[in-house]
Protein backbone atom coordinates (compact mmCIF):
# COMPACT_ATOMS: atom_id res chain seq x y z
CA UNK A 1 0.00 0.00 0.00
CA UNK A 2 2.78 2.44 0.47
CA UNK A 3 5.10 1.28 -2.55
CA UNK A 4 3.19 4.20 -4.67
CA UNK A 5 3.50 7.21 -1.94
CA UNK A 6 6.07 9.46 -2.29
CA UNK A 7 9.19 9.79 0.29
CA UNK A 8 8.88 13.37 1.78
CA UNK A 9 11.96 15.13 3.31
CA UNK A 10 10.33 16.90 5.50
CA UNK A 11 6.84 16.94 8.38
CA UNK A 12 5.98 20.13 6.86
CA UNK A 13 6.22 18.51 3.49
CA UNK A 14 3.87 15.56 4.09
CA UNK A 15 1.65 17.46 5.85
CA UNK A 16 1.32 19.82 2.63
CA UNK A 17 0.50 16.68 0.62
CA UNK A 18 -1.68 14.57 2.94
CA UNK A 19 -3.38 18.28 2.97
CA UNK A 20 -3.74 18.52 -0.55
CA UNK A 21 -5.05 14.68 -0.75
CA UNK A 22 -7.90 15.13 2.07
CA UNK A 23 -9.16 18.11 0.67
CA UNK A 24 -9.87 16.56 -2.54
CA UNK A 25 -10.60 13.29 -1.29
CA UNK A 26 -13.48 15.36 1.36
CA UNK A 27 -14.42 17.27 -2.07
CA UNK A 28 -15.28 13.60 -3.75
CA UNK A 29 -17.31 12.35 -0.66
CA UNK A 30 -19.25 15.62 -0.17
CA UNK A 31 -20.20 15.29 -4.16
CA UNK A 32 -21.16 11.68 -3.70
CA UNK A 33 -23.31 13.03 -0.36
CA UNK A 34 -20.98 10.95 1.91
CA UNK A 35 -21.24 13.32 4.74
CA UNK A 36 -19.03 11.57 7.73
CA UNK A 37 -16.47 10.89 5.38
CA UNK A 38 -16.25 14.39 3.74
CA UNK A 39 -16.57 15.52 7.63
CA UNK A 40 -13.92 13.55 8.63
CA UNK A 41 -11.29 14.44 5.75
CA UNK A 42 -11.96 18.51 6.57
CA UNK A 43 -11.10 17.57 9.51
CA UNK A 44 -7.84 15.63 7.95
CA UNK A 45 -7.10 18.24 5.96
CA UNK A 46 -7.60 20.91 8.43
CA UNK A 47 -5.35 18.80 11.04
CA UNK A 48 -2.61 18.38 8.10
CA UNK A 49 -2.72 22.38 7.29
CA UNK A 50 -2.18 23.23 10.61
CA UNK A 51 0.94 20.73 11.41
CA UNK A 52 2.48 22.70 7.61
CA UNK A 53 2.17 25.48 9.37
CA UNK A 54 3.24 25.06 12.54
CA UNK A 55 6.22 23.65 10.88
CA UNK A 56 6.81 26.51 9.40
CA UNK A 57 6.46 28.56 11.76
CA UNK A 58 9.09 26.07 14.27
CA UNK A 59 11.88 26.34 11.16
CA UNK A 60 11.48 30.14 11.16
CA UNK A 61 11.61 30.96 14.96
CA UNK A 62 14.49 28.50 15.00
CA UNK A 63 16.59 30.15 12.35
CA UNK A 64 15.73 33.84 14.15
CA UNK A 65 16.96 31.61 17.64
CA UNK A 66 20.07 30.65 16.26
CA UNK A 67 21.04 33.41 14.43
CA UNK A 68 20.68 35.51 17.55
CA UNK A 69 22.47 33.27 19.81
CA UNK A 70 25.37 33.40 17.48
CA UNK A 71 25.59 36.90 16.93
CA UNK A 72 27.65 38.73 20.14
Amino acid sequence: MTDNVPAHRTVREAAEYIAALSRELATLAARNKLDMLSYLLEMAYAEARDTAHRETETRRVGRRGASSIEAP
